[in-house]
């Protein structure tokens, strides 16, 4: 081999002496180790760049050295035109072989896969079979990694040059293409996977390589969609043999195998939780709907409208107790000197929950009587759930305020039809039906969404009725059987409905209860002669009358449906902001 010769002496002088080649049927390759600076200098070449910041060695020689075949013949030898089409290359005339300089400095991934570590072409060990060289070059070129360190490479340029951004956006585009080829290459594969395990079918032959005629299915399914996908075809031709051998199938299956077994089975279960709760949620709510249909035909006393509700809800705390089992509250903050952050109310909890399922169910009972307003306050009250539904979802219990809003959006479609009947004047009149039906919903749903608490806020003015009704409800006054406003027909204005007994009726406790809710203007309350008193029916709706004056029947729904909404605005800041003051 000659030794060689360069154009201007002083500028490079050869390190080594060259060693001759014979016989060459491979690429050819000498060994080096980069794993620092030092290390490469005594055992690589030493003409080449030796860290990032050294330019890349190209060097123009007169002459450059060529190979010799076994009987003595000179052969190809390495051309300088290969720097024009590859900036990257590395020459060594000291060693006679190629290197990639983007690869050696910046490459970031150890080794590809089926190659050995200090293996890697361009980079561990120099190539110079000058017969293929130009098609070792470009398939290097196409190469992942080779790409990879481009990048890399241009990006360290970029802030040497302080032009980091207008390239590193175009750099970034490239690379977030790469990354949706990449995602949409491992996609198709494992709906390939998917699909052969759901068949049944065998995955793969005894000799997979790219001549064999008998890869079996996973290859020649990937193969076939190649065909129309150039992102595949692409990624499959680049590295045949990689994305598909034996250990990337049992990747792709160990991946699905996952997911099955740790995903699946948790919504299964949350799907079996959820329908038995619908269900046994759907029969308390027929139930509380016969009994409402009960009432309106045979006009059942108050110590059934009290049994019944509970019997009724049996269904429900029943899957409360399966299902969640929690009866432990959060105390608020000045009783926790006494009970401590926490208390366990057993079965006392349940009996809380009855209690609530039978309030809820009444309390739009004795709230009516007015066209539209058991319909109205319904419709606000469960707009009102969903949208704290809504709020909740990114929470802990988002599942259980999902479970909440698959009942409460029928519920409003529904509702707001049927207040279009029945707003004055009334084409269509609800009954007790509706206001049980009405109640019940809300009760299940503030039970098994776990927001009983938040839902009494909801119904403030119904608690606040109940509790102006309390007097007349235990009988420390006289209550009629119904006490709904009574109508003028003179002026066609609603006035308040009023009582009328003798002082001696009405109990140790009567007069006193009546002359306090009289003065907070709660009633209306006359004394009259022979000991008799009259007073107005102690309602929220005839305490609006009382307060406000006699008003039309479409008038009064719409004030109280204002004083609907100004109950929910109230319940929101109590939730999320007073709330802190007391928890």
């Amino acid at each position: 081999m000659t030794v060689p010769q360069f154009e201007q002496a002083g500028n490079e002088t050869p390190r080594g002496t060259t060693t001759p080649v014979v016989g060459l049927s491979e690429p050819q390759f000498r060994r080096h180790t980069p794993q620092d600076e030092e290390h490469r200098r005594s055992s690589g070449p030493t003409d080449i760049s030796f860290s990032s910041l050294d330019p890349t060695s190209q060097p123009k020689l007169v002459q450059y050295p060529e190979q010799v075949t076994a009987n003595g013949k000179l052969k190809r030898s390495f051309n300088t035109s290969y720097y024009g089409k590859h900036p990257w290359l590395e020459y060594s005339a000291q060693d006679d072989y190629v290197y990639c300089f983007y690869c050696t400095h910046f490459g970031g991934t150890p080794t590809l896969p089926g190659q050995r570590y200090r293996s890697r072409p361009f980079i561990d060990v120099g190539v110079r079979r000058w017969k293929d060289i130009s098609n070792f070059l470009e398939k290097h070129t196409r190469g992942d990694r080779h790409k990879d360190s481009a990048v890399s490479w241009t990006k360290f340029k970029a802030i040497q040059t302080k032009e980091l951004q207008p390239i590193v956006s175009v750099l970034m585009t490239d690379i977030d293409n790469e990354i949706k080829e990449n995602r949409e290459h491992v996609k198709a594969l494992l709906k390939v996977t998917a699909l052969l395990g759901r068949l049944g079918t065998a995955f793969r032959g005894h000799n997979e390589t790219e001549s064999s005629i008998n890869k079996r299915n996973f290859v020649e399914t990937c193969n076939l969609l190649a065909e129309y996908s150039p992102t595949l075809f692409n990624k499959l031709q680049r590295r045949y043999g990689h994305y598909t051998s034996h250990e990337y199938q049992n990747d792709l299956i160990s991946v699905i195998n996952g997911v099955l077994i740790n995903k699946v089975p948790i919504p299964k279960r949350e799907c079996e939780e959820f329908f038995y709760m619908q269900k046994v949620a759907l029969i308390s709510i027929a139930l509380m709907f016969f009994l409402g249909v009960a009432d309106d035909f045979f006009d059942l006393k108050w110590r059934y409208k009290l049994i019944f509700p509970t019997l009724s809800v049996l269904p429900l705390l029943t899957a409360y107790y399966i299902h969640i089992g929690l009866t432990t509250i959060v105390m608020p903050k000045f009783f926790r000197g006494f009970f401590g952050p926490n208390l366990d109310l057993g079965i006392f909890y349940y009996v809380y929950m009855g209690v609530l399922a039978v309030f809820c169910t009444n309390a739009i009972n004795i709230y009516a009587g007015v066209n539209g307003v058991e319909v109205g306050q319904s419709i606000i009250i469960a707009c009102s759930i969903c949208i704290f539904n809504l709020v909740e979802l990114t929470g802990e219990l988002s599942r259980y305020h999902y479970f909440s809003l698959y009942f409460m959006l029928p519920y409003i479609a529904t509702s707001l039809g049927l207040l279009k009947l029945n707003w004055y004047p009334a084409k269509f009149f609800v009954g007790d039906t509706f206001c049980y039906y009405s109640g019940v919903t809300f009760a299940v749903v503030g039970i098994l969404g776990h927001f009983s608490k938040t839902l009494l806020l909801f119904f403030f003015p119904q608690v606040f009725n109940f509790l102006l009704s309390v007097p007349q409800l235990f009988r420390l006054v006289p209550c009629p059987r119904h006490r709904l406003p009574t109508l003028n027909k003179e002026t066609g204005f609603l006035e308040t409905s009023k009582v009328k007994c003798k002082v001696a009726s009405l109990g140790p406790l009567g007069r006193p209860v009546l002359w306090i809710a009289s003065k907070l203007r709660l009633i209306s309350y006359l004394e009259m002669e022979d000991s008799v008193v009259e007073f107005s029916n102690m309602t929220l709706i005839n305490t609006v009358l009382s307060i406000l004056g006699p008003m039309r029947e479409d008038n009064l729904t719409k004030t109280l449906l204002l004083i609907q909404v100004i109950g929910s605005a109230v319940a929101f800041v109590i939730r999320y902001f007073l709330v802190t003051f007391f928890y």
